[in-house]
């Protein structure tokens, strides 16, 4: 879901994602303008400018795997990755049975990110990296499969708000590559639909099987 061009079922439908979708907007722009502000981050035509965005909802359905996508067969349901975003918001719900499936890496070890009653998980993205030259950092996250021990119960739901700048925001390619981030493009500069282009690759796991 975006700022415009969305299709809904229903009236009602449309009303109260709207609604949610604004809410994650505002909360987003607050939290990416604090970030941006204490890091001191240069932005073409200011900060307020920059977050006017080109956000995107994504909402996702984890149902229970099946038993052959188990994790002694199967360990992620999504490879490791870092957002081509300015933050994300997740709003996550619990699995019933307990299990955890998101991980950060966090001084190179996945720890686990549990879901929090009345919280969202904020996570900076690869464009507060280049804004902000490399002192805020974009940190790799997985989505893990259960044990089979695990399977019945692990269904769960995640919401995931990408604060993204416009199409026509210029990347500098050697900064993007300086900070780590894979691309394949060439020259000095591209734009974030370029950049965006270039990284929609299939995830796989270790033993390359494509992740849903």
């Amino acid at each position: 879901m975006g700022i415009s061009d969305n299709l809904f079922p229903s009236p009602e439908f449309e009303q109260v994602w709207t609604h949610y979708f604004s809410q994650m907007y505002g909360a987003a722009q607050e939290t990416a303008r604090e970030v941006l502000n204490t890091m001191g981050a240069y932005c073409e035509g200011g900060i307020d400018s920059f977050l006017d965005c080109d956000p995107m909802l994504r909402f996702r359905y984890f149902p229970e795997v099946p038993e052959h996508r188990c994790a002694e067969l199967q360990p992620l349901r999504m490879a490791p990755h870092y957002d081509l975003s300015i933050v994300t918001l997740i709003h996550q719900t619990p699995c019933p049975n307990g299990f955890v499936s998101l991980q950060c890496n966090i001084g190179g070890t996945f720890v686990d990110v549990p879901p929090i009653p009345s919280s969202v998980v904020v996570v900076c993205g690869a464009v507060s990296t280049l804004v902000c030259g490399g002192k805020v950092k974009a940190p790799n996250h997985q989505v893990l499969a259960p044990a089979s021990k695990q399977r019945v119960g692990s269904s769960r739901t995640s919401s995931v708000f990408f604060l993204r700048p416009k199409s026509d925001f210029t990347v500098s390619i050697p900064l993007a590559k300086t900070c780590g981030f894979n691309t394949s493009l060439t020259g000095d500069t591209a734009t974030f639909k370029d950049w965006i282009g270039g990284n929609y690759i299939n995830l796989h796991t270790k033993n390359g099987g494509a992740v849903k």
